[in-house]
């Protein structure tokens, strides 16, 4: 699907280079998957919201190396989201590593099967947050289990990512923003330009809402059945999202203005629990 025109104009504006799947070839089915996925949301915080279909959401992949993330409001009503390839690329890959190697998640189908090895589980790959299209060698488990538990974590992760993202419209941050502190955006990374307090309490505002709406069943996911999905599967899947999202902003950026990520996992974790108890 083309970007919106008032979406490129905002990406063009804010210097964020637009890129198609199709550009990216191998990765252009994966990419429209995400898509899929980011209008389900969309759609879905939609239905039970008061907006009853009047905002419309883009989703649209950039090549960006500094930013992970950003939402904006594209024109009044249009709600736009930029998500720089490279993070996609980068998510798939480490939670590959992480369950490759037999002392993580070691009851997880057959570690044995696993080589002890040196992998930099949280390595950020410089080179594909630099140039497009440029990928890393894959490791990937042995075991089948391990695989399949890899690839749920990795949409898990993306999952959560793109309704964190929503969170911050659908929340108000966005007006918050614009009106209080004179911000266009809100980014998971990039220079702080806007008090820390004020840009900590928002996190864990989206972070809080994301997870509420996380473990909702998922349409058409293998191995789910329609039913919620598993709260220490996502926990895990999230939390490592969190601590890869610290690692790649670095210093001054967004470990500036994101709380600590286990801070942000304990607070996922006991929305998880409330959950859990209200529906026992």
């Amino acid at each position: 699907m083309p970007i919106p025109p008032a979406v490129r104009a905002w990406l063009d504006d804010w210097e964020l280079q637009p890129v198609e799947p199709e550009a990216l070839g191998e990765w252009a089915p994966e990419l429209r998957r995400i898509q899929e996925r980011f209008d389900y949301h969309a759609d879905n915080l939609r239905r039970i919201s008061r907006d009853k279909g009047k905002t419309r959401s883009t989703l649209a992949f950039v090549y960006q190396p500094d930013l992970n993330a950003i939402v904006f409001e594209a024109e009044p009503g249009h709600i736009g989201v930029g998500l720089h390839f490279g993070t996609v690329i980068q998510l798939r890959d480490t939670y590959a590593r992480l369950l490759s190697h037999p002392a993580v998640l070691p009851e997880i189908g057959n570690a044995s099967l696993e080589r002890k090895r040196r992998i930099p589980l949280l390595l950020v790959h410089h080179h594909v947050r630099e140039k497009p299209g440029s990928t890393v060698e894959p490791i990937v488990p042995m075991d089948l289990e391990r695989m399949a538990f890899a690839e749920r974590c990795f949409w898990d992760a993306i999952d959560f990512l793109l309704l964190h993202e929503l969170s911050h419209a659908w929340r108000g941050h966005l007006a918050y923003l614009n009106g209080q502190l004179g911000m266009a955006a809100h980014a998971e990374s990039g220079p702080r330009v806007a008090r820390l307090t004020d840009l900590e309490a928002l996190e864990c505002d989206a972070d809080q809402f994301a997870g509420a709406h996380f473990l909702a069943p998922i349409r058409g996911e293998p191995g789910e059945n329609g039913a919620y999905r598993h709260p220490l599967r996502g926990a895990f899947a999230i939390q490592v999202l969190f601590f890869l999202m610290h690692q790649i902003a670095g210093p001054g950026t967004a470990v500036s203005t994101h709380p600590h990520p286990q801070v942000r996992a304990r607070l996922v974790r006991a929305v998880f629990r409330v959950l859990a108890e209200s529906a026992g």
